[in-house]
């Protein structure tokens, strides 16, 4: 029991001591550009419009896009969203387009479109 113990405490600490490193670039004026958040092999990032507003978030994993993926545009508002697996789109993604007025719905099967979904905004 105690080499249980023993073993989960360093199995504990050694994931909370693994290494993070945090990268950033930035425009001419200063502001941040992007900024990467590094766990080994996983990168968080986040880029941002010259104003300072959220452009996009992703991941990466072994330098390929991985996990959730958002794009902004400079006011903020959701232009597409969507999901990468290993590198690749999989899932359903959302994309705006004609000033929000249309929305399109594509799935995604290893990187390729299998469906496509359009809705335009009634007036």
């Amino acid at each position: 029991m105690k080499a249980l113990l023993t073993f989960a405490l360093v199995a504990v600490f050694g994931l909370a001591a693994q290494a993070q490193e945090v990268r950033t670039t930035t425009y001419d004026n200063g502001q941040t550009q992007t900024q990467y958040t590094i766990f080994g092999d996983y990168v968080q990032m986040v880029a941002y419009h010259e104003n300072g507003a959220v452009k996009e978030t992703g991941s990466y994993l072994n330098n390929k896009p991985h996990g959730e993926y958002h794009l902004y545009d400079e006011n903020g508002e959701l232009l597409s969203a969507g999901e990468y697996v290993r590198g690749q789109k999989q899932g359903i993604w959302l994309f705006r387009a004609g000033g929000g007025e249309t929305l399109y719905k594509v799935v995604y099967e290893d990187n390729v479109q299998v469906e496509v979904d359009r809705w335009v905004a009634a007036d």
